[in-house]
């Protein structure tokens, strides 16, 4: 089994996966967004934009995740369970 700082190491990479993706996906669908409609680019060059949005919905679903398994973790284990302290 894993240790508390571990499972907690892997929650909060998993929201920083999310932080990435929503970041990473917004910007994405707004700067083809942006050339789509400035190009009037026919409806397949609007494909990439749909696909920036659901890499931003991947990141929303991660940050949803972690925040839930994060929630469980403290309640199983007590708020601040697994945190590292600076030394």
């Amino acid at each position: 089994m894993k240790s508390l700082i571990q499972r907690r190491i892997a929650i909060d990479r998993t929201r920083v996966v999310g932080i990435v993706g929503v970041s990473v996906g917004a910007t994405g669908f707004i700067l083809m967004s942006v050339l789509a409609l400035v190009d009037a680019l026919p409806w397949s060059n609007w494909i990439p934009v749909f696909i920036w949005l659901i890499i931003a919905g991947g990141g929303v679903d991660n940050l949803r995740k972690a925040r839930h398994r994060l929630r469980a973790f403290e309640a199983e284990h007590g708020a601040g369970a697994g945190e590292q302290t600076p030394v």
